[in-house]
């Protein structure tokens, strides 16, 4: 299959022939292509690699996931993808690789290597969930004190010929997130395809309602027989209404949307030829997928609208008008549920390949994602105020006050994201013949 070149060309190869030294950022046609190119050699590795291959993924099998994981075990291990997983590889293809091959690399003292590639570097035509491949071919590696490797996101194969500790002190910590010498880490975004841009969004708060209109007072006039009333209607009344109007009933507030699900850890290929300077030091291996993202908080609920005060009435020569009662307050506005919690991330496996006499001084730690917490509850709005009764002149008779509105519900706080099991990562052991050239 063709290899089509972005960077300084490579040695062109059937077989096992180093890549030419440097960076190389290339896109590759085909799986098969891949495989003859990036995977083991080591056929009896490449069995024992598919004998494990989908352990604690089992369940993903069903979902798109499971096609890239099929595909995977083809290139990385001894798979057979069947033509309608190489039909659904095809809709990716060609697949972009960043390839570093070196004779020798020391890391210094404390140094972290990443080995991450990112689309807008060189893909920028990608969208951020396409995967992206990484291949280190290095004949001899050397970790000087607290140096270490690293990857984020991106599906890693490693062909290492040796690896040395120069440490002169022995590594008294155990592997942990703080303390490794490789570590497999996840996408710095979500891989979560059925998320929108308001992912993780808070609701918006409810809308206020307005108050009620009061009630329309009496208009008066003096006169030398007293208090006269103006604009009266047919028997001696007022011809508008002096009652206050309610106040209306606010607007609920939105409910938080669900966070993203954490980043994902992709497969990783780690082979190694030689361990050299980890017998009292062990080979540190660590592994954690991304954290969910929180769900977005409940919309405060709006406030009622106060209710209108009541007119004033009067009793006058030539009638009268009641106190005008006032307006209910309207009703406060429910907030609004908060979202769920984002599910921490998926991972896939890790495959580490050695010599059995080296398999003894490794030590690994892969823990689970987390989950992120749910937003909280909106507050209800509060109720409006009942408008005050209106007074009636020359007489301390009032009209009743209105009621206050009801208070809106409080939101539910939304439920928290699940946590995700970690990777597994099996120790493999190498078989005796472990140079043969690659099968094609």
């Amino acid at each position: 299959m063709e290899t089509i070149l972005l960077k300084p060309p490579l040695t062109p190869s059937s077989h096992r022939e180093p890549w030419r030294l440097g960076t190389h950022f290339i896109t590759i046609s085909s799986a098969a292509e891949a495989r003859r190119l990036f995977g083991t050699p080591d056929a009896v590795a490449r069995q024992r690699k598919s004998d494990l291959f989908y352990r604690g993924i089992e369940a993903r099998q069903r979902l798109p996931q499971g096609m890239h994981d099929r595909c995977e075990e083809f290139v990385y291990a001894a798979g057979h993808p069947s033509e309608r997983d190489l039909a659904g590889l095809a809709k990716h293809l060609p697949l972009h690789y960043k390839v570093i091959r070196m004779h020798s690399h020391r890391l210094a003292a404390g140094e972290v290597w990443d080995l991450s590639v990112h689309h807008e570097e060189h893909w920028p035509e990608l969208n951020e969930l396409e995967e992206l491949y990484v291949f280190l071919q290095v004949d001899h590696l050397l970790l000087e004190e607290g140096a270490s490797i690293l990857i984020r996101g991106n599906v890693l194969s490693l062909e290492c010929g040796t690896l040395e500790r120069v440490s002169p002190h022995p590594c008294r910590e155990p592997v942990t997130a703080d303390q490794y010498d490789i570590g497999i880490f996840a996408t710095p975004f979500s891989v979560d395809r059925a998320t929108s841009p308001n992912t993780g969004a808070h609701g918006l708060a409810g809308a206020a309602e307005l108050q009620g209109a009061p009630g329309a007072s009496a208009q008066i006039e003096g006169s030398l027989f007293g208090t006269r009333l103006v604009n009266t209607g047919t028997g001696g009344m007022v011809d508008t209404d002096s009652h206050g109007q309610d106040g209306g009933d606010a607007g609920p507030g939105g409910h938080g949307c669900r966070g993203h699900n954490g980043g994902m850890c992709r497969l990783a290929d780690l082979r190694i030829g030689r361990l050299v300077g980890f017998d009292a030091n062990p080979l540190r291996l660590f592994s954690q997928a991304g954290e969910g993202y929180p769900g977005g908080d409940g919309g405060y609920g709006g406030r009622g609208g106060d209710g209108g005060d009541g007119g004033h009435g009067v009793q006058a020569i030539n009638g009268s008008v009641p106190a005008g009662n006032g307006g209910d307050g309207g009703n406060g506005g429910d907030g609004g549920n908060g979202g769920h919690g984002g599910n921490g991330g998926i991972s896939s496996n890790i495959f580490l390949q050695m010599h059995a006499q080296d398999c003894a001084h490794v030590q690994t730690l892969s823990l689970p994602s987390v989950g992120a917490s749910g937003g909280r509850g909106g507050t209800g709005g509060l109720g409006g105020l009942g408008g005050k009764g209106g007074t009636l002149l020359q007489e301390a008779k009032h009209g009743k006050s209105g009621k206050t509105g009801r208070a809106g519900l409080n939101g539910v706080a939304g439920a928290p994201g699940k946590p995700r099991f970690g990777a597994r990562i099996f120790v493999v052991p190498a078989s005796e013949q472990s140079d043969q050239k690659r099968i094609s």
